[in-house]
């Protein structure tokens, strides 16, 4: 299983985390990966590494840097992470496990804190409401996509790409392709905060 990272940065703010997430990508020992980090063209430069290629936009909106990252991706498999995100040890062993069968994924998100932390989402759900709390039930037509985090086939995110809304992109999303998604929690894999997030 081959896999593009697309990690999502404004190029100034968590400049720090960068090399921590690549380094948290090149431990899973993957055969075949790519990372693509994209920024804003007038970023600071980016040292280029083995397995690294910058991907220069004109916004600072991360919806745009994914959908034309996405465009770039060499593999079928895209991992969407933002700047403050790394990937856990057992991270690509968990997505073995899982297989092939999904089309768009995520995993569960320990925040800094040790909590977990808006993964396996549901929105205006009639009995659970808006929720971050991990419910690892099947999936709904309630649930929705976490933007900081989640993995898509290169095709399905290509045919199907984000919206540039403002806000809520994700949830505009998952309501657009849950009637042709298989969308799948990883259960084995995680990803670490490397900042605390709040509700």
């Amino acid at each position: 299983m081959s896999w593009s990272f697309i990690i999502c940065t404004d190029g100034i703010n968590n400049l720090r985390f960068i090399p921590i997430i690549i380094e948290s990508i090149r431990k899973q020992n993957i055969p075949n990966y790519e990372i693509l980090v994209t920024v804003e063209k007038d970023s600071p430069f980016f040292k280029i590494e083995k397995n690294v290629k910058v991907i220069y936009v004109d916004t600072k909106q991360f919806t745009v840097k994914k959908n034309e990252a996405a465009k770039h991706a060499t593999y079928d498999n895209l991992c969407f992470l933002h700047d403050y995100i790394i990937l856990s040890d057992n991270w690509y062993e968990g997505y073995q496990q899982l297989g092939y069968d999904w089309n768009v994924s995520t995993t569960r998100s320990i925040n800094i804190n040790g909590t977990r932390f808006w993964d396996w989402c549901v929105y205006n759900h009639p009995e659970l409401g808006h929720t971050k709390v991990g419910y690892d039930m099947e999936v709904t037509p309630y649930h929705y996509v976490p933007i900081n985090n989640f993995s898509c086939k290169k095709i399905f995110f290509l045919d199907n790409p984000l919206n540039n809304l403002g806000d809520g992109e994700n949830i505009e999303w998952s309501r657009r392709i849950q009637h042709k998604w298989n969308y799948k929690l990883n259960k084995i894999s995680s990803v670490n905060f490397l900042k605390l997030q709040k509700n």
